[in-house]
């Protein structure tokens, strides 16, 4: 599978627009079967949510290599759907995503990133503090 992914979730329907956001859901998952089936993404789940405490009431995951989800942003079909899904549901959202091996990677620049964060306080610690 992909290092990569698309995390697309939403909310609850907005009122009044319930019957266009179940039309949109079905369209949304003709759609992923397709790319899985013409090899536009490699993979994709989608999980609805029991009910809780926050605004997020289901999710799709399409799983994807960097150069399939590039592609993706270009692609007319998966603009308008976006588009429909954003204008029918609270909190719809779209974040690229690293799974699988691809979090060994992500991890690694979040260490060094920290690192560097802690080397440069230390730095600033040694001007403020001269001496000791």
């Amino acid at each position: 599978m992909g290092r990569t992914g698309l995390f697309i979730g939403w909310g609850a329907a907005i009122p009044d627009r319930e019957v266009k956001g179940l039309e949109v859901f079905d369209e949304s998952l003709v759609y992923w079967r397709q790319l899985k089936r013409e090899g536009r993404i490699e993979d994709f789940q989608v999980v609805l949510l029991y009910p809780h405490a926050s605004n997020l009431e289901g999710f799709a995951l399409l799983h994807a290599t960097v150069e399939q989800l590039n592609a993706l942003d270009a692609d007319e079909e998966f603009l308008r759907l976006t588009m429909m899904q954003e204008l029918v549901s609270e909190s719809f959202r779209v974040i690229r995503a690293k799974l699988d091996e691809g979090l060994d990677e992500q991890v690694r620049m979040y260490r060094s990133t920290i690192a560097e964060l802690n080397r440069e306080r230390d730095e600033e610690r040694v001007h403020v503090y001269p001496g000791g």
